[in-house]
């Protein structure tokens, strides 16, 4: 998965702000979305499938660093080699 920082709600992380205004229904929404999250991962490691999450802030800063995207592209590769089930980067 990519995930959106503001819509998964990636904590601690800048993007994952809330807007000013309506907040309930903001705060509605990005709960409804951590429920759903939850339960997508759940069911996928009932299912014994691989969860790969690559949040949005990683991806602009392999953008920015070329060194960190190869750190990145390397711990996703060695991800995919292991017995591991999930990975969040």
């Amino acid at each position: 998965f990519v995930n959106g920082c503001f819509w998964h709600r990636h904590h601690g992380c800048k993007y994952a702000y809330t807007p000013k205004s309506r907040i309930d229904f903001w705060q509605k929404k990005f709960d409804a979305n951590v429920r759903r999250d939850s339960m997508v991962k759940r069911d996928l490691q009932n299912q014994k499938i691989k969860q790969l999450i690559v949040w949005e802030c990683t991806i602009k800063k392999m953008q920015r660093d070329k060194n960190y995207e190869r750190l990145i592209i390397q711990q996703c590769a060695s991800f995919i080699n292991s017995g591991e089930s999930q990975l969040e980067l």
